[in-house]
């Protein structure tokens, strides 16, 4: 299977952001080692954050709700992580944060994307047939096909 130019561009670019995170996991490790939690939780906070970044970018180009619902909870995470990581007392502050975040990004890929399921769902799409429609339509060609003349069957006998 061929990919596209367009999944070789993702492909490497999810390989650069798995190289930078496991960089930056090393780095935090040796030159900060008490940074926020730890230093395997903050390379898995940075890949979130750039995997969220690509799924914006991804979600623009395709105008795809799902990618932009998941760039937001991504970045959602990311926020509580770094919240709580640099105030732990006000973690409730935080989790409000967090929310507020995953509701507008939600609405934001609302407007942005639109309700494409809406089409689907109430089946607005010009070239869809209803249920009773594509029904007739099969009767009538199986009623064609039984009209039809059968051919005359001769027996062995004669």
């Amino acid at each position: 299977m061929a990919l596209t130019k367009k999944a070789k561009v993702f492909y490497v670019f999810a390989i650069v952001i798995v190289l930078v995170s496991v960089a930056f996991l090393v780095l935090n490790a040796l030159l900060f080692p008490n940074f926020l939690v730890h230093p395997v939780l903050n390379a898995v906070a940075l890949t979130a954050f750039a995997f969220s970044i690509a799924s914006y970018i991804a979600a623009a180009e395709a105008k795809a709700p799902v990618y932009f619902m998941l760039g937001g909870i991504l970045i959602g995470f990311v926020l509580l992580y770094l919240l709580i990581g640099f105030f732990p007392k006000y973690w409730w502050i935080a989790v409000i944060a967090t929310i507020a975040v995953w509701l507008v990004t939600a609405f934001s890929s609302y407007l942005v994307a639109g309700n494409k399921t809406e089409e689907i769902a109430l089946n607005k799409k010009p070239e869809y047939e209803s249920y009773d429609k594509r029904m007739e339509k099969k009767y009538a060609d199986a009623e064609v096909k039984d009209g039809a003349e059968l051919p005359e069957i001769k027996s062995f006998k004669e």
